[in-house]
């Protein structure tokens, strides 16, 4: 996140000329570029905390970062697969190598993440 979004866009400022105006510019580019509000949330954690750290250091005397706000994160509404749909998918998993692993997750909601963190020692028949 620091080389690849942080540093171009802001390491061309010394810090103790850092602005919170900087930061959140740098914000809303990063939205405008079409990152998710969850990662730009994620570049302004990761912002704020190494600010703190150089703030510990004596390195600037305020974190910038913490002035300005992150965008908020938008829900989204959920929509369950219908029976059909169900059926459909069903029908096109057949045969699949992970055919297994996407019936688990039909059948018990598991998310992406759960299921691949899944091991046999955490099957319990």
């Amino acid at each position: 996140m620091v080389r690849q979004h942080i540093e171009p866009a802001l390491g061309k400022h010394p810090l103790v000329r850092l602005s919170p105006q900087h930061i959140q510019a740098f914000l809303h580019d990063k939205l405008r570029s079409g990152l998710s509000a969850k990662m730009v949330r994620h570049l302004h954690a990761t912002l704020r905390g190494s600010l703190n750290v150089a703030m510990r250091w004596g390195l600037i005397v305020r974190n910038v970062a913490s002035l300005t706000s992150p965008p908020r994160l938008q829900t989204k509404e959920i929509h369950p697969m219908g029976q059909d749909e169900v059926r459909v998918f069903l029908e096109t998993i057949k045969g699949d190598r992970l055919e297994v692993l996407f019936l688990v997750a039909l059948s018990l909601g598991l998310r992406r993440g759960e299921l691949l963190g899944l091991r046999w020692q955490d099957v319990d028949f």
